[in-house]
């Protein structure tokens, strides 16, 4: 527990690099689907950003942004 604490964010969260188009924007979209929460316009423009940014050569999308990385 003490050595988690140390690398806790001053405001209580563990920050990470937990990235992916298909793990996190699906669900946030269908969730304000259903709720009929609105996107603002720079959130919709960040969305579209992000993921023509994370588009593969090929057209698709991976299922980690590590996998982007060529070796």
């Amino acid at each position: 527990m003490q050595f988690y604490s140390t690398l806790q964010t001053e405001d209580g969260h563990w920050a990470n690099d937990y990235g992916g188009p298909l793990f996190l924007m699906p669900g946030l979209v269908i969730t304000a689907y259903i709720t009929g929460t609105p996107f603002t316009e720079p959130e919709r423009l960040e969305m579209i950003r992000y993921l023509t940014n994370q588009q593969n050569d090929d057209g698709g999308w991976g299922l980690y942004e590590l996998y982007r990385v060529k070796i």
